[in-house]
């Protein structure tokens, strides 16, 4: 193992979010320059534009506040409040600098507002796929353990989330302690070098950027933030995390702290692109091509909220010849005197302007909308109650940019991430011969297999294993959740078909599972179907006398169809009476009083 590594960092130096060498930067040139000589790339600035849209702070560089007085931090402007007083050039500091480029007051959130609405699409509650694996069964129930313990769609709501923001994420897994661990990647700061180009699969991935580290200052006691740099590499054969080292130099010299050896043959992470993007290692963000209607909807808030302060308080306006004394009072409680044919008036706030500027931003709003394929609740609520049909037609825009999104994130990441681990936990059960010569299998921590009776009580639990089936699918639910009266619609309509013989009770059921959420309609037939085998038995036995305290000792149906049986061989003469009433004390729980009165 090397004990360290000299690289070129002259092309690729990283920062986090807006944390530029430590502290908020005031000066716009100040930014550029720094992300320049940082080093970033066009590609990490785009980035890193979008991320900052999504998080309202594209205006976190800007030195001009909306009003044009200079922007101050939280606690200088306690400073400030506290003190009753305004230090020279916090105000008129940016009078002639054009409306653009000052910042906003309440920013709408716009994007942030679109990239939720579908992450929750996707991956929100009873919104996600159902893992699939027909050729084998216990593959498939393996799967879903794995997702289960791995925390798979909490972490895709995280990549979604981020590759919604940016255009691309990369998820990848590991297992510590036996335990799977699914790990999100900001494309910021990953380099991906790919194997194939077509099918996104990567050869190895580089993860750099710099983060602050609070360090006391043992002199004076006093905190400050110290940035350090971040390194790991992933390759198709090892995992490498390097030792953080403070940025205090060009050309840093990296030292490996961690070297493991996965031998997997694979990297071990996936690069998913929002949406399809032709020889690019990114694809397009939700908001893209909105990105200047967003900025322009928050300018004219900002404005129509600037103006409705201002105008807020009623100016006074006095029409006189006469002289007035400087010190003059206004309000309810101070009379004015004036000379006859003199006037004062309060002049109130009309407020065109803040309209016409509100309702020029709800109009940029709707466009901005209907670019990005979003639809949200408020502009399709109604007091009538729709149904699924009449709500689908409604979201008709946001369905078919979520089919292409479930595509991406379904095709693109969950399947080749599962089929990575699945591969992975194979291997490992196969087992490795160590040092010794011994051989070593891993465990994976997965959730035990529970079988249950048809009532519901544990019968046994033991540990999956995976099995042989390779051929994984997604089953994605519907969108939205059917009504009633689609429910009620739906099972006239199954039990027509069914009465007409055109469908069997199979693709019945399967048709209404998603109105009743049935996972899993074949193991529903069969409770439907023992139940069934469990009631005509207690009838059967009630018919010939073995009912009454036989039923009620807890019987299933399967030992009380064996009871009449006995019963049946007895009356034909095929088994003694007293062989059969010794075989029904010792098998059964029940008493040989009882069982005497069974047979006659």
């Amino acid at each position: 193992m090397s004990s360290g590594i000299k690289i070129d960092f002259s092309a690729f130096k990283n920062i986090v979010g807006n944390y530029i060498g430590g502290g908020p930067v005031k000066d716009p040139a100040e930014t550029a320059e720094k992300m320049q000589r940082l080093g970033m790339s066009p590609r990490q600035i785009e980035l890193n534009r979008a991320w900052a849209v999504y998080r309202c702070e594209t205006y976190g560089a800007c030195k001009v506040d909306w009003d044009g007085g200079q922007v101050v931090g939280t606690m200088e402007a306690e400073a400030i409040a506290s003190g009753a007083y305004i230090p020279p050039g916090f105000y008129d500091s940016g009078s002639l600098l054009p409306l653009r480029f000052r910042r906003p007051t309440a920013p709408y959130a716009m994007a942030k507002v679109i990239v939720d609405r579908f992450t929750s699409m996707l991956f929100g509650e009873r919104r996600h796929p159902h893992i699939r694996c027909d050729d084998d069964m216990d593959t498939e129930d393996y799967l879903n353990a794995l997702a289960e313990s791995s925390r798979l769609w909490s972490t895709m709501i995280l990549a979604r989330t981020l590759g919604g923001a940016m255009g691309s994420v990369a998820v990848g897994f590991q297992f510590v302690d036996g335990k799977p661990v699914l790990e999100v990647h900001d494309p910021r700061w990953v380099t991906p070098v790919f194997k194939d180009r077509h099918s996104l699969e990567l050869k190895s991935i580089e993860k750099v950027y710099q983060y602050p580290v609070e360090i006391r200052d043992p002199e004076t006691g006093m905190w400050h933030e110290m940035p350090h740099w971040y390194r790991r590499v992933i390759t198709e054969e090892k995992d490498i995390l390097y030792k953080p080292i403070p940025v205090n130099e060009d050309r840093p010299y990296f030292e490996v702290e961690r070297e493991i050896e996965h031998g997997l043959g694979f990297c071990p992470v996936v690069w998913i692109q929002n949406t399809p993007m032709i020889d690019s290692t990114d694809g397009d963000p939700d908001c893209h091509g909105a990105f200047e209607m967003i900025r322009t909807i928050d300018m004219l808030l900002a404005q129509a909220n600037r103006g409705t302060i201002a105008n807020a308080d009623p100016t006074l306006v006095i029409s006189t010849d006469a002289e007035l004394p400087p010190d003059l009072s206004k309000g309810s409680n101070a009379p004015i005197k004036l000379p006859a044919n003199s006037r004062a008036e309060y002049l109130e706030l009309k407020g065109a302007g803040s309209r016409a500027a509100t309702e020029l931003a709800d109009m940029f709003r709707r466009r901005v909308l209907e670019v990005c394929q979003c639809v949200l609740e408020d502009e399709t609520a109604t007091n009538k109650e729709r149904t699924a049909t009449e709500v689908e037609r409604a979201y008709a825009a946001m369905m078919a940019r979520a089919d292409i999104l479930r595509e991406q994130y379904g095709e693109r990441g969950i399947k080749p991430l599962l089929s990575m681990m699945l591969t992975a936990v194979r291997r490992l059960s196969e087992g490795r011969v160590d040092a010794e010569g011994r051989i070593v299998r891993g465990m994976i921590a997965v959730p035990p297999k529970v079988t249950r009776d048809p009532s519901g009580r544990v019968i046994e639990r033991k540990q999956r294993t995976p099995g042989e089936g390779q051929f994984l699918h997604l089953s994605w639910p519907g969108y939205f959740e059917p009504t009633l009266a689609d429910a009620k619609m739906a099972v006239d309509a199954a039990a027509m078909a069914v009465s007409a013989k055109l469908v069997d009770q199979v693709h019945a059921a399967t048709m209404l599972s998603p109105f009743f959420r049935i996972e899993d309609v074949r193991l529903m037939l069969d409770r439907m179907q023992q139940s069934e085998h469990d009631a005509q038995a207690k009838l059967d036995a009630m018919a010939m006398g073995i009912g009454g305290p036989v039923v009620d000792e807890g019987l299933n149906g399967s030992q009380v169809k064996a009871l009449q049986e006995l019963v049946q061989a007895v009356n034909r003469g095929e088994l003694d009476r007293e062989a059969a009433i010794e075989l029904v004390t010792i098998s059964y729980p029940i008493a040989r009083e009882r069982a005497e009165g069974m047979f006659p």
